[in-house]
């Protein structure tokens, strides 16, 4: 444990120390999670709102305590560093419960260490320990509900479906697609509780409704609670769906520039691809473990397909409908339910339903060795920009610069036209309050200035009034990004249309800094204080 816990620490910090401070790749998202966390308490308006409601807070909030280090280490904030020592350290607990569970399905100590290193070191893995997104910690509480619901199954405790559900409450905190994972749980609860229940079928009911409740309601009070949170700070129960931030008015903005079909036959065409790069033998080992699992009439295999396998079902039916972008690692999911369903074959139950002890040596390490060329053609996704186009954008310089593309060799270039506008600012003197900027794309700005109270941003409570008047409350400069793509969504470019192009009769162009990669050159205005 002691060693699954610490080695994976380490491969994933030391990739995180390689890609920051090596190499200068940033996940953006990532750098803006950590910005939510810094907004809590070093923003001019520190509250707790300041997180946001369009993205679970879970991952800004683990941020924010190593933040209060920035005075020393600063590149926590500027460089997001903060979020990737969190998804490290939830990178490594991950694996450690995942070595929990093999051990307690019994599955042999060579297979369990083969097993755990094609989850921990798979390339997607590898690299969400340690870009700083949300996907580790995602696993991490997929994993605890995974490991909890398979113990219940054995046990039949009411304390493991305590666990279970209250894994899958704090797991929906970093993703909603946690959700859909509750949701399965809640069948396989149902139905294996009733199942094995003795009596009529009224008292079967009964008691398959009582676990039910008891495994969903953690999940569901962290949903009604998150929900009733955002209805009141922002007025809107799911800022995800209904924001101008929101997936759907991204999604909405790109449109055919994400590189991808967008919905339909071709997005399911596009997405099978996508699994036969993270795990090619996905189908063949779901198919051979059901089999056996009705062979042996074990329910264990239900755990990682309630978990794992209903947010997968329901990623790729997100994307048939045209509700998502389908970046490669909204199917991370895949790679633990590979592994777990090949631990359900090399897994060692008392008995087969003919009496004889059933351990298919040739069968274990066959869907072991799937599980293996799982990983190894993964490590693909780093040259093939088509399907892994996040991945590949960020990692292709990283592994081979010679011969990578010119966009892959700028993505390394990231935050050198926000220092540049920070820097400028200084030379201005800007006082606090008075620099209006969006965090939608702001964020890269705000990060990088020592003096972050200079700032008036989205989360602040007087921004919307200093947006609509300006010179009323002393706004002296605003920051504007393109009004096209994602430009389109930034509150002062939907305020006033112009502002970008000719200062919207409200204020001077002062400055605009040419930006050496592929985002947007920002512009600089100073307010009139008599509007023209």
């Amino acid at each position: 444990m002691v060693a699954a816990l610490g080695g994976s620490f380490i491969a994933y910090l030391v990739g995180a120390v390689l890609l920051v401070y090596r190499y200068n790749s940033i996940n953006g998202d990532a750098l803006s999670r950590v910005e939510n966390g810094s907004a809590m308490v070093f923003s001019r308006d520190p509250h707790m709102a300041a997180v946001g409601f369009v993205w679970n807070p879970l991952p800004s909030f683990l941020a924010t305590p190593f933040l209060f280090l920035k005075p020393w280490f600063p590149s926590l904030l500027s460089k997001g560093f903060a979020g990737n020592i969190v998804a490290a350290a939830c990178g490594a607990v991950a694996a450690a419960v995942l070595l929990s569970l093999l051990r307690e399905w019994k599955v042999s100590a060579l297979l369990r260490w083969i097993l755990l290193g094609t989850f921990a070191l798979h390339p997607l893995v590898l690299y969400a320990g340690s870009n700083g997104m949300s996907e580790a910690p995602y696993l991490l509480f997929l994993l605890l509900s995974c490991r909890y619901l398979a113990k219940w199954m054995r046990t039949e405790a009411t304390a493991d479906l305590v666990y279970c559900g209250l894994s899958l409450a704090v797991g929906y905190f970093t993703r909603y697609e946690v959700a859909i994972a509750g949701a399965g749980v809640a069948v396989v609860v149902a139905l294996v509780r009733f199942t094995r229940t003795h009596g009529r079928w009224r008292v079967r009911l009964r008691e398959s409704i009582v676990d039910t409740v008891i495994v969903s309601a953690p999940l569901g009070f962290a949903v009604v609670a998150w929900a009733a949170a955002s209805w009141i700070i922002v007025g809107s129960p799911f800022e995800q769906f209904t924001s101008v931030y929101g997936n759907a008015s991204q999604l909405a903005v790109l449109g055919s520039s994400l590189g991808a079909p967008q919905s339909g036959v071709p997005a399911l065409h596009y997405v099978g691809q996508q699994l036969n790069l993270i795990e090619p033998g996905l189908a063949v080992v779901a198919m051979i473990a059901l089999l056996l699992a009705v062979r042996r009439r074990s329910p264990m295999v239900l755990a990682p397909v309630a978990v794992f396998g209903s947010v997968l079902v329901f990623e790729i039916y997100a994307y048939y409908q045209g509700q998502t972008a389908s970046w490669l690692r909204y199917y991370i999911v895949a790679v633990p339910l590979v592994v777990l369903l090949a631990a359900t074959l090399t897994s060692r139950p008392a008995r087969d339903v003919g009496g004889r002890a059933a351990r298919p040596i040739v069968l274990s390490l066959c869907a072991t060795l799937v599980a293996v060329v799982g990983a190894l053609s993964a490590t693909r996704m780093i040259h093939d920009h088509r399907l892994a186009r996040e991945e590949a954008a960020q990692l292709e310089a990283v592994i081979d610069s010679r011969h990578a593309t010119p966009r892959a060799r700028l993505a390394l270039q990231r935050l050198g036209t926000e220092r540049e506008v920070v820097r400028y600012l200084g030379s201005l003197h800007a006082k606090h309050g008075s620099v209006l900027i969006d965090l939608a794309q702001g964020y890269g700005i705000v990060t990088q200035s020592n003096d972050p109270k200079m700032f008036i941003i989205t989360s602040d409570r007087d921004f919307q009034p200093s947006l609509e008047d300006p010179v009323t409350f002393h706004v002296s400069y605003i920051i504007v990004p393109p009004p096209g793509r994602e430009g389109s969504l930034d509150a002062i470019n939907r305020a006033y249309p112009s502002l970008y192009s000719d200062g919207a009769g409200i204020a001077t162009l002062v400055k605009e800094f040419h930006n050496i990669s592929d985002f947007p050159n920002w512009r600089l205005y100073k307010v009139r204080v008599e509007p023209s």
